[in-house]
Formats: structure tokens, C-alpha cells, sequence
């Protein structure tokens, strides 16, 4: 009977699974439109400043729309957020549909940045305060596979009809379904008793949990009440971001987020995962061309592998095993690659693009999902809107200095520095990250927290 209630869970989560899907078109679309706009249509000449400038308006769409998406979730809602995700990807892949203008692109990017913004800041909050315990880490997970699908699409679009144009039409009528199933979204019962909405809130949660017994969404309802109202009660002489720092149950997971944010992404694999293609082309046009279909065809393979064992072992076990093991694959790396600039030896080579596989795999199957999850559990009410900032300045700053690394040493040295990061992860993990296994998230926020219970 619990199978029901996973099931409507499932199918409730769809337009935020979908979302998480258009979120990762948005990446996948750049290195395809590059391609396809300067090698086989030869309509827009790009120079180096103008692939960074791509890359970056995107970002700058993300944290000019984090602190209104932030303000809009707690204020209307979480769902309230996805919808106007929905709107702002169908403006932005309706603009790149009818231009070649350079700087048109880049305001749309700016557009599709945001919606971006307004998609993730909802989407794991809505995913960890819907699902029940039992499922929470693979429901969570799940938004990476989701997310890789999304990467892939362009990259399997231009290789069936290498076109520009049909592209971006294929991707538009995508975004507009996205708009259409978000109207179906049902509002988190979390958010629903924080207005104090009940009524609703027990009504949604009976529809998310169907096949329980009464006596147990009572009690889920009881717990989620009492939480919610302590936390209130703390937060009530505090009506901002500035003052909520002040609490200690909301500035502890805040800096854990930080510090995790900045070093996952500090790992330097988003930024090695963009120019390996770069590195490995100069030597194999087989390794450039294979590299980013191979990377997230493995990655979901291990990413569905994964998901059917994260609630079988310690989130926080897993997360560390993770970060430890891509910081000695990235030493690996550096090594190999050190090597074969001595010797020009093609087996050196080939490992150095296995070991670049490899990150890819630990990054979109452990690293980034398990973030994903710890963020979905760890963080108050009273936090959440503000670590949407933070982590936006988190993987700013994390970014940028994972590109002067890379730019300012070697290849070798830039993947040792990225192998002390990792490490430096992982004892962050083991000194911060509680293990929200099997336990709902008003039970982990009152374990975290005596003054909430």
C-alpha cells in the first residue's frame, strides 16, 4: 500500500522533474550552438572572450533573479516558483529561435540564467518536503538524472539534424510543455502550514501519502506543526536574512551549505568537465567528439545504480567515500597527464581520458546529487530562501577560482590543487553533515536543533 503513496509522490514531482529537465538543456544547448553556429553554419564568429561571455550571462541571470526567487518562494510558494521558471525558459528559447544576433543570445542566456534561478531554488526544497523518509535520497537523486537527460537532448537533436535552428525550435516546444505541466504542480505541505493553511496542508499531504494509515499522516501532520510553529516562534522578532544569521539553528546549516557549495564546486570538475573536451581534442578528434555523450551516458548508468542504493547506505558514509575518491582520481589525473607531456606515450593519454571519465561519473552520480539531498534536509524553513543567495556566491567564488587555477599553473599542478579540495570536502562532510536517512525533515531539524522541539 506505502507503493501508492510513491507513486502519487512520483507523478505529483513530475513538473519539478521537468523543470530540473529544461534546467540542463540550457547547458547542454551551449557547446552544441557553439559548434553549430561557427563549424557548419559559419553565421556567427566567436572569439575567446565571447565563449566566456556565453558561459558567464548565464550566471549572471542566476544571481540577478536569486534574491527575487528567493523572496517569491517564501512569500507565494514553492510551486509559484517552478511556474514562473516555466515561463521564463519558454521567453528565453523563444528569443534564441529567431535571431543570430550575438548579443540578442546573450540576453536570452540572461533570461534562461534566471529561469534557472528560479527552477533549483524550488526544486529540491519541493522534492525533500513532499517525499516521505523512505524515498527522500532516490527522489532527490533522481533530479540529476533528470538534469543529465536535459544535457544530452541538444547533443542527440544536432546529431539526427545539425541545425541551428531546429535546435532551438525543438527545445521551445519543449519549454512551453514544461509551462503547461507546471500548472498542474500541488503546493508542499511544509509551505502550506507555515501560512497556516491546515486545511490544505492535511489535504495534500493525505493525497502525497496515500496508502497510509490515518494514525500516521496525524502523526507526520503533528510533527510537521509543531516544528513549524517553533521554528516561527524564534524567528518572529527576526523578519530578514540579516537577523535570521543571528539564530543558531539557522546560521550552522547556512555555513555548512556555504562551505559545501564552494568546494564541491572548488573540485574543479564543472570547469574541467567543459574544457577536457578542449585538452583531449588537441591530441584525439575521436576523444573530443566521444568525451560528452560518453561522460553522461556513463553517468546515468551509475547514477541509476545509485539511486537504488542511497537509502540503503549512510548518506553522509556515501557522500565522504565520494569526495575522497574523486580527489584521488584527480591526483591520478595530474599524474597522468604529467606523464604523458614527458613521453607523448598515447597509453598515457588514453588513462588521462578514462581518469577524465571517471570524474564525470563521481560528479553528476555522488557529488552533485548527494549535495542536493544534504540541502533538501538540513536547512530550516528560515533558512532556505537565504542559502539560494549564498550558494549562487558560493559557486561564484568557487568558479572563478577553480578558472585562475587552471589558467595560472599547469594542467598537473591545477589537478593536484583540485585533489586537496576534495579532501578538504570530505572533512567537511565528516565534522558537519548529519545522516537524514529514514527520518522526515521536522524529525532532522529537531534533532539538529533542541531549541525546535
Amino acid at each position: 500500500m506505502i507503493r501508492k503513496a510513491y507513486v502519487k509522490q512520483f507523478s505529483v514531482l513530475l513538473p519539478v522533474y521537468f523543470s530540473t529537465y529544461m534546467t540542463g538543456t540550457t547547458t547542454g544547448w551551449l557547446p552544441c550552438a557553439i559548434y553549430l553556429y561557427t563549424e557548419i553554419e559559419a553565421k556567427i564568429t566567436l572569439a575567446p572572450f565571447d565563449y566566456f561571455s556565453l558561459v558567464s550571462t548565464a550566471e549572471a541571470g542566476k544571481i540577478l533573479l536569486a534574491l527575487p526567487a528567493s523572496w517569491m518562494m517564501d512569500r507565494y510558494g514553492r510551486s509559484a516558483n517552478i511556474k514562473a521558471a516555466g515561463y521564463l525558459h519558454v521567453v528565453g528559447w523563444f528569443i534564441i529561435c529567431f535571431t543570430d544576433n550575438l548579443w540578442v543570445i546573450y540576453f536570452a542566456r540572461v533570461i534562461l540564467g534566471g529561469a534557472t534561478a528560479c527552477a533549483i531554488a524550488a526544486a529540491l526544497i519541493m522534492v525533500g518536503e513532499i517525499t516521505s523518509a523512505t524515498i527522500r535520497g532516490r527522489m532527490t537523486s533522481l533530479m540529476q538524472i533528470f538534469m543529465l537527460l536535459g544535457n544530452a537532448t541538444p547533443a542527440v537533436i544536432m546529431a539526427w539534424y545539425p541545425s541551428s535552428r531546429v535546435l532551438a525550435y525543438f527545445i521551445t516546444g519543449l519549454s512551453v510543455l514544461c509551462a503547461i505541466t507546471n500548472q498542474l504542480l500541488m503546493e508542499s505541505p511544509y509551505f502550506l502550514v507555515s501560512k497556516l493553511n491546515l486545511k490544505q496542508a492535511r489535504e495534500n499531504l493525505s493525497y502525497l501519502r496515500r496508502g497510509y494509515t490515518e494514525e500516521e499522516i496525524d502523526s507526520e501532520m503533528d510533527i510537521i506543526q509543531t516544528y513549524i510553529s517553533n521554528e516561527q516562534r524564534h524567528t518572529r522578532s527576526t523578519s530578514n536574512c540579516i537577523g535570521h544569521l543571528k539564530l543558531p539553528f539557522v546560521r550552522k546549516p547556512l555555513i555548512t551549505m556555504f562551505l559545501l557549495n564552494f568546494f564541491n564546486n572548488s573540485s574543479g570538475i564543472p570547469m574541467l568537465l567543459s574544457v577536457c573536451t578542449i585538452v583531449l581534442g588537441e591530441n584525439s578528434l575521436i576523444a573530443k567528439k566521444c568525451y560528452f555523450i560518453v561522460t553522461i551516458i556513463v553517468a546515468l548508468i551509475f547514477g541509476g545504480a545509485v539511486i537504488t542504493l542511497i537509502e540503503s547506505f549512510s548518506r553522509k558514509h556515501f557522500y565522504i567515500f565520494g569526495a575522497i575518491s574523486t580527489g584521488i582520481l584527480q591526483a591520478i589525473n595530474g599524474f597522468t597527464w604529467y606523464i604523458y607531456n614527458m613521453e607523448k606515450n598515447q597509453y598515457w593519454y588514453w588513462l588521462f581520458f578514462i581518469g577524465n571519465l571517471a570524474l564525470g561519473i563521481f560528479w553528476n552520480g555522488i557529488l552533485s546529487p548527494l549535495k542536493g539531498t544534504v540541502r533538501s534536509e538540513i536547512l530550516p524553513q528560515a533558512a532556505k530562501s537565504t542559502e539560494n543567495i549564498l550558494s549562487l556566491v558560493a559557486q561564484a567564488l568557487a568558479l572563478g577560482s577553480s578558472f585562475l587555477i587552471f589558467h595560472n599553473t599547469s594542467l598537473n599542478v591545477a589537478y593536484w590543487i583540485y585533489a586537496v579540495c576534495c579532501e578538504v570536502l570530505a572533512v567537511i562532510i565528516y565534522i558537519q553533515v548529519p545522516d537524514g536517512r529514514g527520518k522526515t525533515l521536522a524529525w532532522i531539524q529537531m534533532e539538529l536543533n533542541d531549541e525546535l522541539t
